[in-house]
Formats: structure tokens, sequence, C-alpha cells
């Protein structure tokens, strides 16, 4: 990307947006954890929870993965993205592309899908990855 692109209004009032929503859901997840956390701790500390899976670990592996998912301090050399860049980039491509619009409807309802199961499958497997978007399609040729 040259400067010139780098520096272009439209993409740096991109960025901006991007970053003060993800500054937003960060904000939200650390005010939830907060509390979330001292409750834990205090089940622990009561012994309510079980030896082997202390609820103050599973709040840092929430806050862990939620971190990953938002990922605020996202750099353009990183290989992957946080789910938040991915959900941005299929909302634009949505609102850019009118097939893209025709097809929400039925890829939503096919993502939804797909997500329940994997939430179903990670409430019977504690180890597993959170459920994560599909990389959004590439930008279609403007005619």
């Amino acid at each position: 990307m040259s400067e010139a692109e780098s520096h272009h209004p439209l993409r740096i009032l991109r960025q901006v947006g991007v970053f003060q929503f993800k500054l937003l859901l960060d904000a939200l997840r650390d005010v939830s954890l907060s509390p979330l956390s001292l409750l834990a701790a205090l089940g622990d500390l009561l012994k309510l929870s079980p030896a082997d899976d202390p609820y103050f670990d599973r709040v840092l592996a929430l806050g862990r993965r939620s971190e990953h998912m938002i990922d605020l301090w996202r750099s353009d050399r990183r290989a992957s993205r946080g789910e938040v860049d991915n959900m941005v980039d299929r909302l634009e491509v949505l609102l850019r592309d009118e097939n893209a619009r025709r097809q929400a409807p039925a890829k939503l309802r096919i993502w939804a899908e797909t997500t329940l199961d994997q939430f179903k499958a990670r409430a019977e497997n504690a180890d597993a990855e959170p459920p994560t978007l599909p990389p959004p399609p590439p930008p279609t040729a403007k005619s």
C-alpha cells in the first residue's frame, strides 16, 4: 500500500471508527470481567469450584479468548486478524455489494447454525477454541 493510500481520508476515518468500536467492546469486556473475576475468586476461596478447574482460571481463559477476538492493537503485519476485524470487513462488503446483501440472510442463518453447533460442542469440551467467523470474501470488481 502506498503512502497516499494509507493517508486517504476515508481509510483514516474507517480505522478510527473500527478502533473506537473495539475500544467500546474492550471496555465492556473489562467492566464485565471485573465483578466476574471477584465472584470466581470468592467461589474458589469457598471451595465451590472443582479443584482441577478453578472458576478464576476459567475467567482468565475467557479474558484471553475475548482479547484475541477484539484484538484491539492489531498490527497489519500479523497473519491472523481478530474476530471484530473480520466482522467489520464482512459488514463493509455487505454494505457495498448488492449481491452480498441478497445472500446475507441465508449466510447469516448458516453462520448462526454453525456457531450454535460450535457452542454446543464447546460446552461438551471446555478446551475447544471459541467460534470464529470465516474471513470475508474478496470485494467484487465494480462495473
